[in-house]
Formats: structure tokens, sequence, C-alpha cells
């Protein structure tokens, strides 16, 4: 009998082990689960954020792109969608230094009404009427050569060459630490010189401001 009793009590423990074992794998295994099942939701969270984000930046694109073609004059719709682009990256690459497409295409309103052909009566040209010298300034280093009347009125370029100039006189006016967006659109108008000298007003880049809420009521801040 205490043999029997013995035994029952090592066999009794033992499937007590067992049970407690098999209770610790499945354990184990449900948290495994609950592990895997959570690492599934975080990566379906992150695949539709970035779904979501890029949805945001195509309708974005979209947006540009629509509001360009309303405007713009002498454009084919392949130019279009080139200066959407352009618009659109600038904006991107200079947005901690303020740059936004609407501060870019109040500027284009304001310059050439969206004129790509626009030629001024001070030898300005295309859509950010830029001079003869900031062409010669910024086509060799942006790898255009020098100025011809083709490359000046090229949209594209056009874009380039007045973004990077508009970039520069943002950069002096933070380097002195003055940020102020008014300054920096009076001195692209007025050159910088006049403006150095006090010659320049404000009252243009008012009208670039102006500007700017009905673009950005439209979604293009």
């Amino acid at each position: 009998m205490i043999r029997m009793k013995t035994f029952d009590v090592i066999f009794y423990s033992m499937m007590f082990i067992v049970l407690f074992v098999v209770m610790l794998i499945k354990m184990d295994t449900l948290k495994s689960d609950i592990v895997r099942r959570d690492l599934k939701i975080k990566r379906l969270e992150c695949s539709l954020k970035e779904e979501l984000f890029k949805y945001n930046e195509q309708n974005k694109y979209l947006n540009i792109v629509d509001s360009v073609n309303r405007v713009t004059k002498n454009a084919s719709l392949f130019e279009i969608y080139g200066i959407s682009k352009i618009i659109s990256d600038y904006a991107d690459k200079y947005k901690d230094k303020g740059l936004t497409v609407g501060k870019i295409l109040s500027l284009i309103e304001i310059e050439s009404a969206f004129d790509v052909k626009a030629i001024g009566q001070n030898q300005d040209y295309g859509l950010m009427q830029c001079r003869i010298s900031t062409f010669n300034y910024w086509l060799p280093k942006l790898g255009y050569g020098y100025f011809t009347k083709e490359k000046a009125l090229h949209p594209f370029i056009n874009l380039h060459v007045g973004i990077h100039e508009l970039m520069r006189i943002r950069q002096y006016w933070l380097d002195q630490k003055i940020d102020d967006w008014l300054i920096v659109f009076a001195m692209y108008n007025w050159g910088e010189q006049n403006t150095k000298n006090g010659k320049a007003t404000v009252a243009y880049a008012l009208k670039i401001m102006k500007t700017m809420s009905k673009w950005e009521k439209k979604g293009l801040k």
C-alpha cells in the first residue's frame, strides 16, 4: 500500500509537472502569437501611414498642376507638369527656410502673371522675370552655360535661376539675423544695391504677401 501511495504521488507529481510545462508552452505560444499579431498590426499601420502620405503628396502635386494649368500662358501640358514639379521640389527642399509653394506661385503671379514668354521693359525674362545679370551669375553654376534668350524663356531653366536667386537673397538676410520675407521679396524686385542703399520699397512685396493668401486658401501653403 505504501508503495502504491508512493507511486501515486510520483505519478501525479509527474502529471502536474507535465501539465505545468504544457501550460507554460501554451502561454509562450500565446505570447508569441500576441507579439506577432501586434507586429503585424504595427506593420499595417505603418503601411497605411505611408500610403496616406503618398496619397496626400500626390493630391498636393495634382493640386499644384491644376492651379498652374489654370493660370499659365504660352506653355504646353508637358511644361505645365514640369513647372509644377519644379515648384513642388524646391518648396520641399527649402521648407526649413520658409519657402512654400504659395510663395513661389505668388511671386510668379506678380512678376509675370504666369506668362512663360513674358519680357519686361528692363529686359527681365520669363516666369520669374530674371535680369540678364542674374542669368549670367546662375546659369554657369547650374550647368547651363551663359545667357541666351532661348534659355531665359525656357520655363524650367527660368524657374531654377529665379528660385536660386530668391533663396540666395533669403539666406543673405537670415545671415543678418533677419527672418522677414517682405525684405526678401523687396530685394528680389529692386535688386541688392538699391535695397542696401534704402531705395527699395515694400509695396511690391506687400502685393506678393496679399496674393499668397489666395493660394493658401487653395491649400497651396
